[in-house]
């Protein structure tokens, strides 16, 4: 008899990874049928410009770190000069949601 194969576990940190993939992508095309009506075009909750479904992130409101990582309500579609340069526009972004 040969050895019983067992399977590779995911580590935490990937399994998470591959979940903000897909909840990442949900949101974004949660926020362009919202927006602009389309899955190819969305605006920015933060700055209200329209750009490219690639060109947007998942931002949040409140941090990551602070536990609202998978949070419906608190990830909106973000422009990346918003989420990522602007630490998240959060004046506009408040005024949005």
């Amino acid at each position: 008899m040969g050895k019983a194969r067992t399977k590779k576990r995911r580590s935490i940190s990937s399994a998470k990874a591959a979940c903000w993939r897909v909840f990442s992508t949900w949101v974004r095309m949660r926020d362009c049928l919202k927006t602009t009506d389309s899955l190819e075009w969305g605006e920015c909750v933060s700055c209200g410009h329209t750009f490219e479904f690639d060109k947007l992130d998942a931002g949040h409101f409140i941090a990551k770190k602070s536990g609202n990582y998978f949070s419906e309500m608190g990830v909106n579609a973000q422009c990346r000069k918003c989420n990522r340069y602007l630490s998240g526009n959060q004046l506009p972004y408040r005024r949005e949601i």
